[in-house]
């Protein structure tokens, strides 16, 4: 996929997020077992104060915190016994990409 291909697709994540109201960053603490528990703020320091707490937490199965404006993840944590953070990115970049060559067929067509 080419670098302006993505370009558009994250200027038009960009442009839905900011349409949504929602605030800049999200914090989002997935349990064991299942579900997930989400937290919003458009302060920096608070959602990063929140993965901190939810990394130390006994049903962590893992954390990311979200910049959705620049959309990018700005801490990612597991448990220590858990997939590392590169099997998951790994695994993550693949389905991506298999999404937008399915996205690039369908627009084809």
């Amino acid at each position: 996929m080419s670098k302006t291909s993505f370009n558009l697709v994250e200027r038009e994540l960009i442009e839905a997020h900011i349409a949504s109201g929602q605030p800049r960053y999200s914090s989002t603490f997935y349990l064991l077992g299942g579900g997930y528990i989400r937290s919003w703020s458009d302060d920096r320091e608070t959602v990063l104060a929140r993965h901190a707490a939810d990394r130390d937490d006994p049903r962590l199965s893992w954390v990311i915190t979200f910049d959705h404006l620049a959309v990018t993840s700005i801490a990612v944590d597991f448990p220590p016994e858990a997939k590392t953070a590169d099997q998951l990115k790994a695994e993550c970049d693949e389905a991506l990409e298999q999404m937008f060559e399915r996205w690039e067929a369908e627009a084809r067509h």
